[in-house]
């Protein structure tokens, strides 16, 4: 278990790891800079990570964890369209992470990760008429169009409100449910 200093000290690390993302790609981070962005000297990172991609691979845990938790503790009996809002929310009180992880990281498989998590939760409550081989593409191709909105919305600030932006997303998926 990590105590309260170990903890600081990985929290500071993230922060100038992520500040940093927003300026370069990972591999062209130097220990140099995270270490005095997060004001602790490089054996202090070295007890921790063995490089910049240990680092961003823990980030990328933390963020999948935390959405996992925050998927868990959104109740059945939340509609579809409060499912899409809270996860909008949780986006945007993450801005800074979130940007990084899905609109900055070039980690395909990180992606893929956050869309299954994503998946498996609104496969559970959107049904359409097709077989489940050609639902499957449907499911799939919202995914990734609502992916991309939610994306679009990050890189552009949050410039349109939450309630604007899940009817898009709910308003999209409902008109592929009616059709499908």
């Amino acid at each position: 278990m990590d105590n309260q200093r170990i903890r600081l000290t990985k929290r500071l690390l993230k922060e100038a790891l992520i500040y940093c993302l927003n300026e370069k790609r990972i591999e062209d981070i130097t220990i140099k800079e995270l270490t005095a962005r997060a004001g602790i000297n490089r054996s202090t990172f070295y007890l921790h990570y063995a490089n910049q991609q240990a680092l961003l691979k823990e980030l990328e845990q933390d963020f999948i964890n935390e959405l996992i938790n925050h998927f868990t503790n959104i109740t059945t009996s939340y509609t579809t369209i409060e499912v899409i809002q809270e996860l909008l929310q949780y986006i945007r009180v993450n801005k800074d992470t979130t940007k990084v992880l899905l609109c900055k990281n070039e980690n395909i498989e990180f992606q893929k990760n956050i869309l299954a998590i994503v998946f498996s939760s609104f496969k559970e409550k959107i049904s359409f008429k097709l077989e489940p081989t050609l639902a499957e593409y449907v499911y799939h191709y919202l995914l990734m169009g609502s992916y991309a909105v939610i994306t679009t919305w990050v890189e552009n600030d949050f410039n349109v409100g939450i309630k604007e932006i899940s009817e898009l997303i709910f308003d999209i998926s409902e008109s592929a449910r009616e059709n499908f």
